[in-house]
């Protein structure tokens, strides 16, 4: 999870996962996600309380999609297999739904 600040006041949300065990040299945000939007931003104009409001709303999609990860990615040696391939199974599923 990001709150990626700006140059304003507030942040976009983006969600994107590195496994710590595949070995890399650079930084990875892997199917990176914005669930507030592509282009939403979470502006700070002064009133508190409903900074306060959108912030929640923006922790809970973050929430909701750490969640959606986790069941996707699966457990076990399974799912340490199924990442270790060159096109893991749940990116197989999305190509043969395109």
């Amino acid at each position: 999870m990001e709150f990626q600040p700006s140059g304003r006041k507030g942040c976009y949300l983006n969600v994107g996962h590195q496994h710590l065990w595949v070995r890399e040299d650079h930084f990875v945000f892997g199917e990176p996600e914005r669930p507030l939007g592509s282009s939403v931003f979470v502006a700070f104009e002064g009133d508190s309380q409903d900074f306060s409001r959108q912030m929640a709303r923006a922790a809970g999609l973050a929430a909701d999609a750490a969640a959606r990860r986790r069941l996707a990615h699966g457990e076990g040696t399974d799912a340490l297999r199924d990442i270790s391939s060159p096109l893991p199974s749940r990116l197989r599923r999305a190509a043969d739904r395109a």
